[in-house]
């Protein structure tokens, strides 16, 4: 399933913000496209599993590893549709 990478940049950045700050959070997420060479209007599902994995892994040194999992988490639910778009 394709998802629009600007829909996941501001979820990514939304539920991250409160715990880094939305300046931290949109760099990260666009730091880690980068690296992962997303560059299309759409990501396929394994380019965003990499993606949250990449962010998921740098938040632990943020907020600990057992929070990060938590944010990530709700980071996936508002993806799936389960939060707010």
């Amino acid at each position: 399933m394709a998802t629009p990478t600007t829909h996941v940049m501001n979820v990514i950045t939304r539920e991250l913000s409160p715990h880094i700050g939305e300046t931290t959070a949109r760099a990260a997420a666009t730091v880690h496209l980068r690296r992962l060479g997303i560059d299309a209007r759409v990501m396929t599902a394994a380019q965003l599993e990499s993606l949250l994995e990449r962010i998921g892994a740098g938040l632990n040194v943020f907020v600990g590893k057992q929070r990060s999992t938590e944010i990530m988490e709700s980071v996936r639910d508002a993806l799936a549709g389960g939060g707010e778009a």
